[in-house]
């Protein structure tokens, strides 16, 4: 055969190892070549960690490093007031948010990292709208008061931003990639792998159930907001 195995590009991985001093550094040999056993791998683009089994936050640290490069290389064209806000809106959700989302589809976040990434977008777009950063005036303000802390409200909060920018939630957005290719899974052959371990002995899924019924809310969301 010419198919050959290159053990330099080969890596073994363990999850949920219990203590990073004892993870071992080989657990085969090619060749009587040991293979190395990596703690972190990039795979397709993702960052894959033995102690994160599910999406973890060092994926989440990469999509938004590769989202703020696209923006600071575009820094320039999106700041610029003399393109219409929603020119500019349409060219940040396809360099920026593209990069944000990639893989999406298959992400298992906590609430915390969906705040997290509600927030890294709203963030950005906050630098496209003329003001955004601008501070809310405050009357009888109390210089004096230590625990005035609307000294540093802004004055658009975030669900103005999105409303400004005609934009959803970045969570919204990802419930929808989510849930399109949830559909796309089910719809296929019933001897799709992805499809098996789906479905794999679950015969009601309650996420399932909750993303197909929310499909519909989805996209009368979503037509709201292009009808604006």
């Amino acid at each position: 055969s010419d198919l050959k195995i290159n053990v330099g590009k080969t890596k073994t991985m363990v999850f949920n190892h219990s203590d990073v001093e004892s993870y071992p550094t080989t657990l085969a040999t090619l060749n009587s070549i040991p293979i190395e056993n990596v703690q972190k791998f990039r795979y397709l683009g993702s960052e894959i960690c033995y102690n994160q089994p599910r999406t973890g936050d060092a994926e989440l640290q990469l999509r938004m490093r590769y989202a703020d490069g696209q923006f600071s290389k575009h820094r320039s064209k999106f700041a610029n007031q003399n393109i219409s806000l929603k020119t500019r809106v349409l060219l940040f959700n396809s360099l920026v948010r593209s990069r944000l989302v990639y893989g999406a589809q298959t992400w298992t976040l906590s609430k915390r990292q969906i705040n997290q990434l509600d927030s890294f977008y709203t963030s950005r777009l906050r630098r496209l709208v003329k003001n955004g950063y601008k501070r809310k005036e405050i009357k009888n303000k109390n210089e004096n008061n230590p625990n005035n802390n609307n000294n540093f409200a802004l004055h658009y909060s975030n669900n103005d931003i999105l409303r400004i920018c005609r934009c959803e939630k970045l969570s919204d957005f990802n419930f929808r990639l989510q849930t399109a290719y949830l559909g796309h899974i089910a719809r296929t052959n019933n001897n799709n792998p992805a499809k098996q371990l789906l479905f794999n002995e679950i015969l009601i899924n309650k996420k399932i159930i909750i993303c197909l019924d929310s499909l519909e809310r989805s996209e009368e969301h979503t037509s709201e907001l292009q009808s604006h």
